[in-house]
């Protein structure tokens, strides 16, 4: 089920971490059947006698639905939503709100692994994680050596490195004007005729703050469904975000 890759791994590591007194290329797409410690990876809780009974218990207050025996279980900040970000108090009213209490129920009955600090399943959801994590980190190294990676990458895939600086421009500004838009911190323009029509008002060319009148009309400039940096995104001919907010 689609929902599952998107939060059960924060599910299963705060269940894991209230229970602290328990002692303790194409390749890529292909997942192993076995997931076995790595050196960071906390020892293998799973034949342990007090997290086995704390498996049941959580189990049995899951098809129950006992909200109460769960919150006792459940560490404060318990996290239940990546996108968007959600944690702590409101977790059972999601839960019910997206009927996800019977994919609760298939999750806590798969085997557990560890993963970091945790125990954790489904068992690819530690693959997944560590996969992301290792994926990060060479991003980020090579943006940081570009310039001795790109002699070495030109001779496999010259196309793809000269634009790559490019690709990764427009990432960055993508990035920005996301979270301006996230951060409530820019005005969504819609041209009406000779009108602009904002969450604050209708304005005319004349009465229209200047900051938002010279955003709009460098996004007018460009294709629709592309960012300008410090500017704003052009959603289509009659519709802007532009950044900066109208007092």
């Amino acid at each position: 089920m689609k929902l599952r890759p998107l939060w059960i791994l924060l599910l299963t590591s705060a269940l894991a971490l209230s229970a602290g007194g328990v002692s303790g290329c194409s390749s890529l797409k292909k997942k192993p059947k076995i997931i076995k410690p790595s050196a960071h990876d906390m020892a293998d809780q799973s034949g342990d006698t007090s997290f086995r009974a704390f498996q049941n218990r959580l189990r049995k207050a899951v098809s129950k639905r006992d909200v109460q025996m769960l919150a006792s279980m459940m560490t404060s900040n318990f996290g239940y939503s990546w996108e968007p970000g959600g944690e702590g108090a409101g977790v059972f009213e999601y839960w019910s709100r997206n009927n996800l209490w019977p994919e609760l129920e298939l999750v806590l009955g798969e085997k557990f692994v560890p993963s970091g600090n945790y125990m954790a399943a489904p068992p690819e959801v530690t693959f997944d994680n560590r996969m992301q994590r290792i994926l990060k980190g060479l991003e980020s190294y090579v943006i940081d050596n570009w310039e001795t990676i790109s002699v070495i990458a030109a001779k496999k895939c010259p196309k793809d490195v000269s634009e790559l600086p490019l690709a990764l421009e427009e990432k960055y500004i993508a990035v920005d004007v996301k979270a301006a838009f996230d951060n409530s911190g820019g005005t969504l323009v819609a041209l009406h005729g000779s009108e602009y029509v904002t969450a604050h008002g209708t304005y005319t060319t004349d009465t229209l703050p200047v900051h938002i009148k010279q955003g709009v009309g460098m996004l007018k400039l460009v294709e629709a469904g592309q960012c300008v940096r410090d500017v704003g995104f052009k959603v289509d001919a009659d519709t802007f975000f532009v950044i900066g907010v109208i007092q």
